[in-house]
């Protein structure tokens, strides 16, 4: 059971393991309010994805740090794509066939 003398010290109370003060985010205009040398932002289980980006990209603008970002579903679905390419146009005088023939020749040898 928890008695006297064992509480943090009073400058110690409430900071991050970080050493930073933690504080809890809901919009991104609350960002402005903190000092990003001695605040890391926590942003509040109820905010929802739309506000959740928002958020983070304030922070990312003011240089805060942000301890749950937890990037959604979208975002990984539209970073995972890869762009599209167009093929490049053989060489004049080569064939479709022999083009295609040197780019499997090509990932044989990978």
């Amino acid at each position: 059971m928890a008695s006297i003398g064992y509480k943090t010290p009073e400058n110690l109370r409430h900071l991050h393991p970080s050493g930073l003060r933690e504080v809890l985010v809901y919009r991104a205009p609350d960002l402005d309010k903190l000092d990003a040398k001695t605040c890391v932002a926590r942003i509040g289980h109820t905010v929802g994805e739309k506000k959740r980006v928002a958020i983070l990209d304030r922070a990312r603008e003011l240089e805060v740090k942000v301890l749950n970002p937890r990037v959604s579903r979208r975002e990984e679905a539209v970073g995972a794509e890869e762009p599209i390419t167009e093929a490049p146009e053989p060489p004049k005088g080569q064939t479709q066939a022999e083009t295609s023939k040197q780019q499997t020749q090509e990932e044989k040898e990978q």
